[in-house]
């Protein structure tokens, strides 16, 4: 069994998500109406709850899975985080970090420490722009292929204006990131990732450990 939070959602359910038990809250300030707060905690105490989850799943007898529970609020993520009072097992980010201002950067990323169990995982995927600076500086805007690679380029460094990408990420700045204050340490870098039929993107998994005494 698994809780999972997936940030910035969209369609975008978490990937290689078990089918049999997990229970998903997508959370995304574009859905038109959404599960309030107070139905979630309900519905998560529920599923969390030992006698009736982890009992039944005390052996692995396949004819006892629940299957997924999927659940959607419509917040802003970081409200969400700071409102929501319990932990998950995962916090899925699929092409959402690169929206954060980096002077807001170290705060989502603190509150996404305490959103996570001891041991937890932060799986995100963001535009690799070691990659994209590649594209950029090898480019030919002779080449056939230059309207489809300005696309790429343009959506993935700048996006739309009413929704910008508002924080460069490189595998030294997510190191830097995510490894700064103690509370992540990366176990996970897929470079040239595919997703969404574009293999531009840097998948990272990063573990939550104890924050390290100063």
């Amino acid at each position: 069994m698994a809780t999972i939070l997936n940030l910035g959602a969209g369609k975008q359910l978490p990937l290689n998500m078990d089918p049999r038990n997990t229970f998903v809250v997508n959370v995304d300030k574009s859905y038109g109406s959404d599960t309030g707060l107070a139905q979630l905690t309900t519905e998560y105490r529920k599923w969390t709850e030992p006698e009736t989850i982890h009992g039944e799943l005390k052996g692995g007898d396949p004819s006892k899975f629940r299957g997924n529970m999927i659940m959607y609020i419509g917040m802003d993520a970081a409200e969400f985080i700071e409102r929501f009072p319990f932990k998950f097992d995962m916090i899925c980010a699929y092409r959402f970090m690169e929206h954060i201002k980096y002077s807001d950067l170290s705060y989502v990323i603190y509150l996404m420490s305490t959103a996570l169990h001891m041991g937890g995982i932060l799986d995100i995927i963001v535009p690799d722009y070691d990659e994209l600076a590649r594209m950029l500086l090898d480019e030919d805007v002779n080449n056939p292929k230059f309207e489809y690679n300005n696309i790429v380029l343009t959506t993935e460094m700048l996006n739309e204006p009413n929704d910008p990408h508002a924080s460069i990420w490189t595998e030294q700045r997510a190191v830097k990131y995510l490894e700064h204050e103690g509370r992540f340490r990366i176990t996970s870098r897929v470079f040239k990732f595919r997703f969404d039929e574009r293999n531009i993107y840097m998948r990272l998994q990063a573990k939550r450990v104890e924050a390290s005494p100063e």
